[in-house]
């Protein structure tokens, strides 16, 4: 009993401990989201350099996965990269980032990047397999959906096979692509 109300309040300090924003910096940056939340080249611009000014933030994960939708939405692979790798440590099953993060690193090239897109590429997959397909308004068009995002996660598989010498196992994930 005595552990249990001891573990209780080490936990209590410790999320008093937990840094907290101040109000400047969240008044600063939720004028910065505001000026630009029509573009997402000015919101990477914006939650850049407030990453700049505040480098240990502890608005960090909720400022790099904002960072992470602006670069999905900018089209901009490196920033997908840099900021999509941190929010899917924090976000294991987000499918958009699943998808994107290995697309990305493969273009990039190289045989690490390949190997990290590998890993991202079966997670995709995996998480793809577990989700149902929505029923919903369109049957069809989900299930359709479904089965591209499917095909697209082995095909990342079969590229970074590919690029990490392994052809057989390229050629194997390609064909399950295309089934």
């Amino acid at each position: 009993m005595k552990r249990g109300i001891g573990l209780v309040l080490l936990c209590m300090s410790a999320l008093a401990q937990a840094p907290v924003a101040s109000d400047a910096e969240k008044h600063e940056l939720a004028v910065a989201v505001e000026e630009a939340n029509t573009s997402g080249f000015d919101m990477i611009r914006a939650l850049e350099a407030h990453l700049r000014k505040y480098p240990n933030t502890p608005l960090r994960p909720e400022i790099f996965n904002l960072l992470a939708r602006a670069a999905l939405e900018t089209r901009d692979d490196a920033r997908i990269v840099k900021y999509g790798e941190p929010v899917l440590e924090a976000m294991p099953n987000d499918g958009t980032l699943l998808d994107r993060v290995p697309r990305a690193l493969l273009e990039a090239g190289g045989k690490d990047n390949a190997a990290r897109a590998l890993e991202y590429a079966k997670r995709f997959e995996s998480y793809v397999s577990r989700v149902p397909v929505v029923n919903g308004f369109d049957p069809v068009r989900n299930q359709e959906e479904h089965d591209r995002s499917l095909a697209r996660a082995l095909l990342y598989q079969g590229k970074a096979y590919q690029i990490s010498g392994d052809f057989d196992e390229a050629r194997r994930k390609a064909a399950l692509a295309y089934i």
